[in-house]
């Protein structure tokens, strides 16, 4: 995620599979990687709504995200040297993907779990999705309430796009094109977006 032109935090996993942050201020050319709080285990999504102010999205338990159980978000406010302990939340699996459109406004989705936030990171609500959908991929908001994800049914390897206007409390199904399963999903405005993926 950028913060500015050359800030950036990045988020992941180390070669023991232990969840690991980093962030830089030199445009990469070197990195600092915090310590991260008790019960972060994986991580699989970063986006800063503002130079100093980020949320990461994963799971507190083992890594890969599809149908981890425990997903967490874990709020910096200090351009990622430092991190909260992380919010649990039940009813689904890991968080893939989060978006914030500004410093306090964050939607994250995954394993069957969609969940917003209006003081950055602070506290939750858990959203509703449509029936069916099993795992969301992406999300890209173009506004504070203006959000698009991506990801596949449960049933079959089907691809399905959500839309909400309501910072994530509600969602509507839209039909995506050519079989298209997708993993990725980037908006420039509330109406533009790019989406890729697989198809099939």
């Amino acid at each position: 995620a950028f913060r500015s032109a050359s800030d950036c935090v990045a988020v992941g996993e180390n070669c023991s599979n232990a969840a690991l942050t980093i962030a830089t201020g030199d445009d990469g050319a070197t990195w600092s990687a915090p310590t991260l709080p008790t019960g972060v285990t994986s991580l699989f999504g970063v986006s800063c709504g503002s130079s100093s102010d980020c949320v990461a999205i994963g799971s507190t338990n083992g890594s890969g995200g599809r149908g981890i159980s425990g997903a967490i978000a874990a709020a910096a406010a200090d351009a990622g040297a430092s991190w909260t302990s992380p919010t649990v939340f039940s009813g689904g699996g890991g968080l893939s993907a989060v978006s914030c459109d500004t410093t306090s406004d964050c939607v994250a989705v995954g394993n069957r779990l969609v969940v917003s936030t209006a003081d950055g990171g602070t506290t939750w609500k858990t959203g509703r999705l449509p029936a069916g959908i099993f795992y969301l991929e992406g999300i890209s908001c173009g506004s504070t309430r203006d959000c698009v994800a991506a990801g596949s049914y449960n049933v079959s390897p089907a691809g399905i796009g959500i839309t909400t206007t309501n910072a994530g409390a509600t969602w509507k199904n839209r039909t995506l094109p050519g079989g298209l399963i997708p993993d990725g999903i980037s908006c420039a405005s509330p109406s533009d977006c790019v989406a890729v993926g697989a198809a099939g």
